[in-house]
């Protein structure tokens, strides 16, 4: 419709818009049956549709006729007002009225009814064998319990309930910690994509709303080296998974641009060799506990001076919280000790005993079937925030 609006069309073109609308006539027919909540629009749209082309039918094995002309203006406003309404009628957004800018603005849609809206989108088109199979893995993906946590609908959810969730500007829960232990592997890297990029666009769009206001915030990454992985080159398993370099690509953002925008980026990874070099280059300050691995270590020499080389022989066998501090920080490369933390705040992530095992001295609080029936219920607990007002004054946060 858009294109008869803006001007005549050529013949061939004009054909192959004609078919279009004429596909299109199939597709309300079947949607009326699937979705039974739009008939009245879908049906007022194949009507619209079936006046407007029937005088154009060709006769025999000609679809339309010799020179058949192209729509007037006052049929693609009619026709495009019947869109509108079909399409406001089966609830898919409304994005011909031209209020939204980009393809990719945040505006929420129910999954299910993208799958449900394929088949009939590719209805007699010579795509529609290649989408079946489509929709078929889509609606296994949508069944998984942990993908619906991700992409599923959730009734009266808003963008500024997310950001509030992952971006809090309250004093009362400045901490958001995302677990993203059991998302599947398949996912993994395009949801840490997205929040990403998701991320460091609303700090860019307050920074510009607020004429240059600054709110600090610090984006902690654990296990670096599995999101922003550093490139291996051309025709590399990085090059045919998109997700894993869109992933890097989104950390690179930020780690280039954040700062200016109030958004910081601190890496924890036990492999530094294997994380980005864009990422590394960006950051001003190391903190470096034991590493045993050679490849690491040639790494992390690169990071300090010359005259430190001998500091770097006792990196292999470095206690347990002991690290070196080499950047902007402080003056000089310093060996430091962590603090002990309380009991309440250390992260459960000891050592396991093996000796008190084997001597029967360490009993598991849950059986296995405590485990297989949390496995088999699906549930998944993703996102956390913390309430500052409980922790005590000693919180090391």
């Amino acid at each position: 419709m858009r294109r008869y609006q803006a001007g005549p069309l050529e013949s061939a073109a004009n054909q192959t818009a004609l078919s279009e609308l004429d596909n299109a006539i199939v597709a309300c027919s079947k949607l009326e049956v699937i979705h039974t909540q739009s008939a009245e629009s879908t049906r007022r749209l194949r009507t619209s549709l079936e006046s407007v082309l029937g005088s154009r039918r060709g006769r025999g094995d000609y679809r339309w006729q010799f020179g058949v002309p192209g729509l007037n203006l006052e049929e693609s406003a009619t026709l495009l007002r019947a869109f509108d309404d079909a399409i406001r009628g089966i609830g898919v957004p409304d994005i011909i009225d031209g209020s939204l800018t980009v393809g990719d603005s945040p505006v929420p849609f129910d999954a299910e009814n993208l799958v449900e809206l394929l088949p009939i989108i590719s209805a007699d088109s010579e795509a529609a064998g290649w989408v079946a199979p489509l929709v078929e893995r889509l609606r296994i993906a949508m069944a998984d319990q942990r993908q619906r946590l991700i992409s599923g609908w959730i009734d009266g959810e808003s963008l500024e309930e997310w950001l509030q969730t992952y971006i809090p500007d309250s004093p009362k829960n400045q901490i958001s910690v995302i677990d993203l232990s059991l998302v599947p592997s398949h996912v993994l890297h395009i949801l840490v994509a997205v929040f990403a990029r998701a991320l460091i666009e609303a700090m860019e769009r307050y920074h510009r709303l607020t004429d240059g206001e600054i709110v600090p915030r610090i984006l902690v990454v654990e296990e670096a080296h599995t999101l922003m992985r550093q490139q291996t080159g051309m025709g590399s398993d990085d090059q045919m998974v998109a997700p894993v370099r869109l992933c890097r690509e989104s950390f690179e953002r930020i780690a280039r641009e954040g700062r200016k925008f109030g958004l910081s980026l601190v890496v924890s990874s036990q492999r530094p060799s294997e994380l980005s070099e864009t990422v590394l280059s960006q950051c001003n300050t190391f903190l470096v506990h034991r590493i045993v691995n050679d490849q690491d270590q040639r790494f992390v020499r690169r990071l300090i001076p010359d005259t430190l080389g001998a500091l770097m022989e006792e990196l292999p066998a470095l206690p347990a919280q002991m690290a070196l501090i080499v950047g902007w920080a402080l003056d000089i490369p310093t060996l430091v000790q962590m603090a002990d933390l309380d009991q309440d705040h250390q992260p459960k992530s000891s050592d396991p005993d093996f000796e008190m095992a084997w001597r029967g001295e360490i009993h598991p609080t849950l059986g296995w079937a405590g485990v297989a029936e949390d496995w088999v219920s699906g549930e998944v607990t993703s996102t956390e925030a913390l309430d500052l007002e409980e922790w005590d004054d000693d919180s090391p946060f």
